[in-house]
């Protein structure tokens, strides 16, 4: 699949903490999705683009993906998906996505996408005993 999906696009943000380094929560965002344009503005950074091969990858690399689309597929509204990965674990390259609050932040992850199920479908695809299949 190509590194940048047709009608997709991302946008993060988070908090950045006064004792944070800007060059750390950049380094976080990029880490996941490395062609975001980060910019920090009155403590909130925000980043936007629309390469999510990498994120995809890690999902695969960490054998997260039924967690993940579980998340993804709660996280639907409209033509958007709306979830937190913590950003400690994105500073890693990690993925780390869940419903329960991250202790050192989060990053907020908009995703828009003219069909937000068959992309669900391309970052978690079903499963069956660890091995990816074909609905």
């Amino acid at each position: 699949m190509s590194r940048q999906r047709s009608g997709t696009s991302y946008t993060l943000s988070c908090p950045k903490y006064p004792t944070e380094p800007t060059d750390r929560i950049e380094r976080a965002m990029a880490n996941l999705f490395p062609d975001c344009n980060v910019e920090v503005r009155d403590q909130i950074a925000k980043g936007t683009g629309s390469d999510l091969e990498t994120f995809r990858e890690a999902v695969f690399k960490q054998r997260i993906i039924d967690t993940v689309r579980t998340v993804l597929e709660k996280s639907i509204k409209g033509d958007e998906l709306r979830f937190s990965i913590g950003k400690q674990a994105a500073y890693m390259g990690k993925v780390n996505i869940d419903s329960e609050p991250h202790p050192l932040g989060e990053i907020e992850v908009r995703i828009t996408a003219e069909d937000p199920e068959e992309l669900i479908r391309w970052i978690a695809p079903p499963t069956l005993n660890g091995e990816i299949v074909d609905r």
